[in-house]
């Protein structure tokens, strides 16, 4: 077994759950309501789409990974078919038809705006120098807490 993403409709992580080794790729991921009376039992259950599962290792160095599943949809439908047992498509594509591979890893990209990771990176950026001098000296007292018990552990 390994790790899958749950995304929702926009690409975004909402969930990870357990697929086969062998999963690749994406898929739709749907809830079934339970029938709820005792005569709705049999009935065809209804079936609601959430989102997607996607089997592709999210790559490092994202703030906030975002699935970019209309380009893999578009990929999908550009891949070439399967060939025949004789190495021939069974269908002739167009000759201006090109396919190029595509690393899987490189569908998930960058869900926020260049702007928003900046100010998400310092969050004190837009207060001056007497504004950062006032939160660091109220978070002072709260940062001695852990050293003062511990320096009383010390002494025991």
């Amino acid at each position: 077994m390994k790790e899958a993403i749950i995304i929702d409709f926009n690409g975004f992580m909402t969930d990870v759950t357990l697929v086969a080794d062998d999963a690749t790729g994406v898929f739709p991921f749907y809830r079934t309501q339970e029938p709820l009376a005792q005569e709705d039992i049999g009935q065809q259950l209804n079936t609601e789409m959430l989102g997607y599962v996607v089997a592709i290792p999210v790559p490092q160095g994202l703030f906030k990974p975002r699935f970019d599943i209309e380009s893999w949809n578009e990929y999908i439908q550009l891949q070439p078919l399967e060939l025949d047992k004789d190495g021939k498509s069974p269908t002739e594509m167009p000759e201006h038809f090109s396919y190029s591979p595509r690393q899987q890893e490189t569908f998930w990209i960058e869900g926020l705006m260049p702007e928003e990771i900046v100010a998400g990176q310092n969050p004190y950026n837009h207060f001056n120098i007497e504004q950062k001098v006032d939160v660091l000296t109220a978070k002072l007292p709260k940062m001695k807490e852990p050293l003062v018990y511990l320096s009383r552990l010390w002494k025991k």
